[in-house]
Protein backbone atom coordinates (compact mmCIF):
# COMPACT_ATOMS: atom_id res chain seq x y z
CA UNK A 1 0.00 0.00 0.00
CA UNK A 2 1.34 3.08 -1.39
CA UNK A 3 1.62 5.51 1.70
CA UNK A 4 1.84 9.64 2.03
CA UNK A 5 3.65 11.08 5.87
CA UNK A 6 1.69 13.56 7.32
CA UNK A 7 3.23 15.76 10.22
CA UNK A 8 1.50 17.35 12.85
CA UNK A 9 2.62 20.55 14.57
CA UNK A 10 0.80 21.81 18.03
CA UNK A 11 2.31 24.42 19.79
CA UNK A 12 0.86 25.50 23.51
CA UNK A 13 -1.62 28.10 23.99
CA UNK A 14 -0.45 31.31 25.70
CA UNK A 15 -3.15 31.28 28.75
CA UNK A 16 -2.64 31.80 31.94
CA UNK A 17 -4.93 30.82 34.66
CA UNK A 18 -2.80 31.47 37.75
CA UNK A 19 -1.53 30.97 40.14
CA UNK A 20 1.78 33.13 39.42
CA UNK A 21 2.33 37.49 39.49
CA UNK A 22 2.57 36.95 35.74
CA UNK A 23 -1.19 36.19 35.80
CA UNK A 24 -1.72 38.69 38.30
CA UNK A 25 -2.94 36.24 40.73
CA UNK A 26 -0.12 35.56 43.66
CA UNK A 27 -2.73 32.94 45.79
CA UNK A 28 -5.92 31.00 45.26
CA UNK A 29 -9.44 31.33 46.33
CA UNK A 30 -11.77 27.80 46.00
CA UNK A 31 -13.20 28.82 42.44
CA UNK A 32 -9.72 30.04 41.53
CA UNK A 33 -7.94 27.04 42.38
CA UNK A 34 -10.87 24.76 41.28
CA UNK A 35 -10.29 26.61 37.79
CA UNK A 36 -6.72 26.01 37.83
CA UNK A 37 -7.20 22.11 38.72
CA UNK A 38 -9.77 21.69 35.39
CA UNK A 39 -7.39 23.52 33.30
CA UNK A 40 -4.32 21.15 34.40
CA UNK A 41 -4.97 18.93 31.13
CA UNK A 42 -4.08 22.21 28.95
CA UNK A 43 -1.05 22.88 30.87
CA UNK A 44 0.58 19.40 30.11
CA UNK A 45 -0.60 19.38 26.29
CA UNK A 46 2.65 19.99 25.20
CA UNK A 47 3.09 19.12 21.42
CA UNK A 48 1.05 16.87 18.48
CA UNK A 49 0.19 13.19 20.02
CA UNK A 50 1.86 11.72 16.87
CA UNK A 51 4.03 14.18 15.08
CA UNK A 52 4.55 12.05 12.44
CA UNK A 53 2.54 9.44 10.66
CA UNK A 54 1.79 7.73 7.09
CA UNK A 55 -1.17 7.45 5.63
CA UNK A 56 -2.49 5.47 2.82
CA UNK A 57 -2.65 7.56 -0.54
CA UNK A 58 -5.65 6.23 -1.36
CA UNK A 59 -7.68 7.25 2.19
CA UNK A 60 -7.59 10.81 0.17
CA UNK A 61 -10.21 10.19 -2.06
CA UNK A 62 -12.19 11.56 0.66
CA UNK A 63 -11.40 15.13 -0.15
CA UNK A 64 -12.37 14.58 -3.78
CA UNK A 65 -16.27 15.25 -4.48
CA UNK A 66 -18.07 12.23 -5.72
CA UNK A 67 -18.97 13.57 -9.85
CA UNK A 68 -15.38 15.06 -10.19
CA UNK A 69 -15.63 15.07 -13.67
CA UNK A 70 -18.90 17.40 -13.24
CA UNK A 71 -17.52 19.43 -10.68
CA UNK A 72 -16.48 23.05 -11.44
CA UNK A 73 -14.45 25.82 -9.74
CA UNK A 74 -16.55 27.05 -6.52
CA UNK A 75 -18.59 23.93 -6.32
CA UNK A 76 -18.54 22.81 -2.63
CA UNK A 77 -18.91 19.70 -0.59
CA UNK A 78 -19.27 17.97 2.74
CA UNK A 79 -16.24 15.67 3.86
CA UNK A 80 -16.51 12.79 5.56
CA UNK A 81 -16.22 13.05 9.13
CA UNK A 82 -18.96 11.14 11.11
CA UNK A 83 -17.06 7.46 11.27
CA UNK A 84 -13.59 8.13 13.41
CA UNK A 85 -11.84 5.68 10.54
CA UNK A 86 -12.61 9.29 8.09
CA UNK A 87 -8.94 10.36 7.20
CA UNK A 88 -9.66 13.95 8.48
CA UNK A 89 -10.57 12.52 12.04
CA UNK A 90 -7.66 10.46 12.20
CA UNK A 91 -5.54 13.32 10.70
CA UNK A 92 -6.77 15.55 13.72
CA UNK A 93 -6.08 12.85 15.98
CA UNK A 94 -2.44 12.86 15.39
CA UNK A 95 -2.57 16.71 17.28
CA UNK A 96 -4.95 14.70 20.07
CA UNK A 97 -6.42 11.62 20.62
CA UNK A 98 -9.51 13.80 21.85
CA UNK A 99 -10.28 15.26 18.44
CA UNK A 100 -14.40 15.12 17.75
CA UNK A 101 -16.93 16.45 15.45
CA UNK A 102 -19.97 16.71 18.36
CA UNK A 103 -19.54 19.05 21.97
CA UNK A 104 -20.76 16.45 23.41
CA UNK A 105 -23.22 18.93 24.78
CA UNK A 106 -27.26 18.78 24.37
CA UNK A 107 -27.36 22.35 23.67
CA UNK A 108 -25.35 22.52 21.26
CA UNK A 109 -28.04 22.96 18.40
CA UNK A 110 -29.39 26.06 20.28
CA UNK A 111 -25.79 27.24 20.95
CA UNK A 112 -25.27 27.31 16.89
CA UNK A 113 -22.34 24.72 17.23
CA UNK A 114 -21.41 24.11 13.47
CA UNK A 115 -19.00 21.10 13.68
CA UNK A 116 -18.37 19.43 10.30
CA UNK A 117 -15.81 19.44 6.92
CA UNK A 118 -16.03 21.19 3.57
CA UNK A 119 -14.05 20.87 0.42
CA UNK A 120 -14.43 23.66 -2.24
CA UNK A 121 -13.29 23.02 -5.48
CA UNK A 122 -10.59 25.66 -6.29
CA UNK A 123 -9.08 24.15 -10.07
CA UNK A 124 -7.89 21.38 -12.18
CA UNK A 125 -4.84 21.72 -14.49
CA UNK A 126 -3.82 18.40 -16.55
CA UNK A 127 -4.21 15.95 -13.93
CA UNK A 128 -3.74 17.98 -10.47
CA UNK A 129 -6.35 19.41 -8.69
CA UNK A 130 -6.97 21.77 -5.92
CA UNK A 131 -9.09 21.45 -2.77
CA UNK A 132 -9.54 24.29 -0.20
CA UNK A 133 -10.61 23.01 2.58
CA UNK A 134 -11.89 24.20 5.97
CA UNK A 135 -12.98 22.26 9.04
CA UNK A 136 -14.64 22.70 12.22
CA UNK A 137 -13.89 20.49 14.88
CA UNK A 138 -13.12 20.03 18.79
CA UNK A 139 -10.68 18.26 20.84
CA UNK A 140 -11.61 17.26 24.50
CA UNK A 141 -8.30 17.05 26.13
CA UNK A 142 -9.19 16.10 29.65
CA UNK A 143 -8.31 12.52 30.46
CA UNK A 144 -10.37 10.08 29.00
CA UNK A 145 -11.24 9.01 33.09
CA UNK A 146 -12.52 12.16 33.97
CA UNK A 147 -16.57 11.72 32.68
CA UNK A 148 -17.96 14.77 34.84
CA UNK A 149 -15.81 17.67 34.25
CA UNK A 150 -15.21 17.53 30.10
CA UNK A 151 -12.22 20.45 29.12
CA UNK A 152 -13.07 21.42 25.21
CA UNK A 153 -10.49 22.96 22.78
CA UNK A 154 -12.32 24.61 20.01
CA UNK A 155 -10.06 26.30 17.24
CA UNK A 156 -11.92 29.00 15.06
CA UNK A 157 -11.19 26.91 12.07
CA UNK A 158 -8.81 24.49 10.37
CA UNK A 159 -8.35 25.58 6.80
CA UNK A 160 -6.46 24.88 3.57
CA UNK A 161 -5.40 23.00 0.82
CA UNK A 162 -4.81 19.78 -0.90
CA UNK A 163 -3.76 19.24 -4.21
CA UNK A 164 -3.92 15.44 -5.53
CA UNK A 165 -2.60 13.67 -8.83
CA UNK A 166 -4.96 11.69 -10.29
CA UNK A 167 -4.85 8.85 -13.00
CA UNK A 168 -7.12 8.06 -15.75
CA UNK A 169 -9.62 7.08 -13.78
CA UNK A 170 -9.63 9.71 -11.63
CA UNK A 171 -8.53 7.89 -8.61
CA UNK A 172 -5.19 8.98 -6.73
CA UNK A 173 -2.04 8.31 -8.38
CA UNK A 174 -0.07 10.79 -5.69
CA UNK A 175 -0.50 13.73 -2.70
CA UNK A 176 1.24 15.83 -4.35
CA UNK A 177 1.08 18.37 -1.23
CA UNK A 178 -1.55 19.44 1.99
CA UNK A 179 -1.44 22.47 4.23
CA UNK A 180 -4.49 22.11 6.64
CA UNK A 181 -3.80 24.51 10.13
CA UNK A 182 -5.40 27.17 12.40
CA UNK A 183 -5.03 30.80 11.27
CA UNK A 184 -3.26 32.97 13.52
CA UNK A 185 -3.13 36.28 11.69
CA UNK A 186 -1.89 38.48 14.02
CA UNK A 187 -2.60 38.80 17.69
CA UNK A 188 -6.27 37.47 16.71
CA UNK A 189 -7.60 35.09 19.93
CA UNK A 190 -8.39 31.59 18.35
CA UNK A 191 -9.43 28.95 20.51
CA UNK A 192 -12.44 28.37 22.68
CA UNK A 193 -11.82 26.89 26.11
CA UNK A 194 -15.13 25.02 28.03
CA UNK A 195 -14.21 23.26 30.92
CA UNK A 196 -15.00 22.92 34.43
CA UNK A 197 -18.51 24.04 35.67
CA UNK A 198 -19.72 26.65 33.54
CA UNK A 199 -16.35 27.78 33.01
CA UNK A 200 -15.42 29.54 29.30
CA UNK A 201 -12.93 31.51 28.51
CA UNK A 202 -10.66 32.50 25.14
CA UNK A 203 -6.99 32.23 23.74
CA UNK A 204 -4.45 32.17 21.10
CA UNK A 205 -2.54 29.24 19.52
CA UNK A 206 0.07 29.96 17.94
CA UNK A 207 0.68 26.55 16.10
CA UNK A 208 -2.09 23.89 14.93
CA UNK A 209 -0.91 22.10 11.57
CA UNK A 210 -0.84 19.62 9.29
CA UNK A 211 0.92 19.28 6.47
CA UNK A 212 2.54 16.55 3.46
CA UNK A 213 4.13 16.34 0.56
CA UNK A 214 5.25 19.78 -1.19
CA UNK A 215 3.96 22.56 0.07
CA UNK A 216 4.95 24.90 -2.62
CA UNK A 217 2.43 23.20 -5.33
CA UNK A 218 -0.36 24.26 -2.93
CA UNK A 219 -0.37 28.03 -4.32
CA UNK A 220 0.40 27.19 -8.06
CA UNK A 221 -3.30 26.48 -9.11
CA UNK A 222 -4.98 28.67 -10.86
CA UNK A 223 -7.83 30.45 -8.89
CA UNK A 224 -10.47 33.17 -9.93
CA UNK A 225 -12.99 32.53 -7.11
CA UNK A 226 -12.84 33.13 -3.21
CA UNK A 227 -13.08 29.94 -2.13
CA UNK A 228 -13.42 31.46 1.50
CA UNK A 229 -16.48 32.74 1.10
CA UNK A 230 -17.89 29.58 -0.68
CA UNK A 231 -17.03 27.41 2.39
CA UNK A 232 -18.07 30.00 5.03
CA UNK A 233 -21.58 30.10 3.37
CA UNK A 234 -21.46 26.45 3.57
CA UNK A 235 -21.59 26.89 7.34
CA UNK A 236 -23.01 29.63 8.08
CA UNK A 237 -26.72 30.49 6.81
CA UNK A 238 -26.18 34.31 7.52
CA UNK A 239 -23.12 34.63 4.97
CA UNK A 240 -25.63 34.01 2.21
CA UNK A 241 -26.34 37.84 3.22
CA UNK A 242 -24.02 40.13 2.15
CA UNK A 243 -23.39 42.96 4.59
CA UNK A 244 -23.60 46.43 3.80
CA UNK A 245 -20.20 48.31 3.24
CA UNK A 246 -18.94 50.73 6.14
CA UNK A 247 -21.98 50.99 8.31
CA UNK A 248 -19.42 51.84 11.18
CA UNK A 249 -18.03 55.07 11.35
CA UNK A 250 -15.65 56.35 13.82
CA UNK A 251 -15.22 60.11 14.99
CA UNK A 252 -13.05 62.16 16.70
CA UNK A 253 -15.71 62.01 19.74
CA UNK A 254 -16.18 58.43 19.39
CA UNK A 255 -17.99 55.88 17.55
CA UNK A 256 -21.47 56.49 17.25
CA UNK A 257 -23.82 53.96 16.37
CA UNK A 258 -27.03 56.69 15.00
CA UNK A 259 -24.53 58.52 12.69
CA UNK A 260 -23.09 55.61 11.00
CA UNK A 261 -26.49 54.21 11.21
CA UNK A 262 -28.03 57.13 9.32
CA UNK A 263 -25.12 57.21 6.95
CA UNK A 264 -25.68 54.18 5.64
CA UNK A 265 -29.26 54.15 4.81
CA UNK A 266 -28.61 57.52 3.37
CA UNK A 267 -25.97 55.75 0.59
CA UNK A 268 -28.41 52.54 0.52
CA UNK A 269 -31.09 54.43 -0.14
CA UNK A 270 -33.31 52.76 2.04
CA UNK A 271 -34.35 52.57 5.81
CA UNK A 272 -31.99 49.62 7.58
CA UNK A 273 -34.75 48.01 10.12
CA UNK A 274 -31.77 46.07 11.93
CA UNK A 275 -28.59 46.90 13.06
CA UNK A 276 -26.42 43.83 14.51
CA UNK A 277 -23.32 45.39 16.62
CA UNK A 278 -20.49 42.42 17.22
CA UNK A 279 -17.37 42.53 19.27
CA UNK A 280 -16.72 38.91 17.87
CA UNK A 281 -16.68 37.05 14.67
CA UNK A 282 -20.01 35.54 13.48
CA UNK A 283 -17.81 33.53 10.62
CA UNK A 284 -14.98 32.03 13.47
CA UNK A 285 -16.26 28.53 15.38
CA UNK A 286 -14.03 29.52 18.76
CA UNK A 287 -16.48 32.76 18.63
Amino acid sequence: MVGIAVKAFYQPVAWCAGPGPECGIDSLDDVQRERWDDAACLESWRGAEEPLKVHSVHAFSEFLPQAIDRTIPGDTFPLPVQSEKSLISALLRQIHSGAAFHSGRKDAAELGFKLGAYGCFRARKGARVWIDVRIHATFRIDPKSNNKRPFWFTPAMIAGTVALDLNGCNGIDNVAGMLLELPTNSSILNVDLEFGVNQVDICRCTELRLCAGDLSCLNNGPSHIDTSLHLKRAFYDFAQVAPFPSLAAKHDTGWKLNDSFLAASKAAGKTFLHVIVLWGALDDESC
